[in-house]
């Protein structure tokens, strides 16, 4: 069984790297941006938003399967969000936080994730971004690593006594 994340990764890329000959080298440079001028170019509001997107989609797929396994429709709702959940970003990376954050409030919008688990998913993504060094400790931590000296070696003595 193949990682649909991984699959969706793939044909995203292929769509990216299409729509780059189409459209010429506009400043494209990530899915969530393709889809951005794809609904933009169509006149389609709102914009689609990949990880909200591929969340629902496993959602829903997972819970057809558990249908069609013959689950009943609670536990076929309860295995979809489970689903739902686990095809959230991870918590790593500022672009990535962000993603998670919309996928969690769409999902409490969408009765997927119950509340009181919204507000801990919530507050682990409030968590993980701030641990993410700021920008200003970057160039502070680039900026000193460019000026550190190591001591020089001393010279060995060559001259005779």
């Amino acid at each position: 069984m193949s990682d649909p994340n991984s699959e969706a990764k793939v044909d995203g890329q292929a769509l990216l790297d299409e729509a780059t000959q189409l459209l010429g080298q506009t400043n494209l440079g990530s899915l969530p941006r393709l889809f951005e001028k794809i609904s933009e170019l169509n006149g389609t509001y709102p914009a689609i938003f990949l990880p909200v997107e591929l969340c629902c989609r496993m959602f829903s797929s997972a819970k057809q399967e558990a249908v069609e396994m013959g689950l009943d429709p609670s536990q076929a709702h309860e295995f979809a969000c489970l689903n739902y959940r686990s095809s959230m970003p991870r918590l790593s990376g500022a672009d990535n936080i962000r993603d998670f954050v919309a996928c969690v409030a769409h999902g409490i919008c969408i009765g997927v994730i119950p509340g009181p688990e919204g507000t801990r998913l919530l507050y682990a993504a409030q968590v993980a971004y701030s641990a993410l060094p700021s920008p200003k400790q970057c160039k502070k931590r680039c900026k000193t690593s460019q000026m550190h000296t190591f001591p020089s070696q001393p010279k060995p003595n060559t001259s005779t006594i």
